[in-house]
């Protein structure tokens, strides 16, 4: 039997989860285009792949949907608002790696995501967020992101 140091444990598990979230949106925009849309054109690829059995196929067509400048949950202001709350409670009122590591997960596919679009506020908007009032200013987009990177850094370090 191999015993790990509780911090190594801890360690591993936290990853695990960080793996987790890190999967959330392809699950997002897999759920996209069966369930949510299942009549859009966008899907209509990743449905092709799902019958004919290829996982590479599927796979490929996923990472298209997502580069798409689509209304996927994980994108949206309620999603955002409620990952927020969530991960305020994860951090500060449980001891769980696991759930911490989710936390971060998201936070750090998310900022990927962002970050590509940190110059074009605009192309930032279309993507991230939808849902938020369109005469919001840039500083209330940027509070957001610096809300999610101080949410993921908490997540990752706590």
């Amino acid at each position: 039997m191999i015993t790990l140091p509780p911090l190594v444990a801890v360690a591993l598990i936290k990853l695990l989860g960080v793996v987790v979230g890190l999967v959330v949106p392809y699950v997002d925009a897999a759920a996209y285009a069966l369930f949510l849309y299942p009549q859009s054109i966008e899907g209509a690829a990743f449905r092709e792949a799902l019958k004919l059995r290829k996982p590479g196929l599927v796979v490929r067509e996923v990472l298209q949907l997502l580069q798409q400048p689509l209304r996927f949950i994980h994108r949206g202001i309620l999603f955002f608002a409620t990952y927020a709350a969530m991960s305020v409670f994860v951090i500060t009122s449980t001891n769980a790696a696991l759930g911490k590591g989710v936390v971060a997960g998201i936070g750090i596919y998310m900022l990927m995501g962002m970050l590509a679009y940190r110059t074009n506020i605009i192309e930032l908007r279309k993507r991230y967020f939808w849902g938020l009032a369109g005469s919001a200013s840039n500083a209330a987009y940027m509070g957001l992101i610096v809300t999610l990177v101080v949410l993921t850094v908490f997540a990752l370090i706590i």
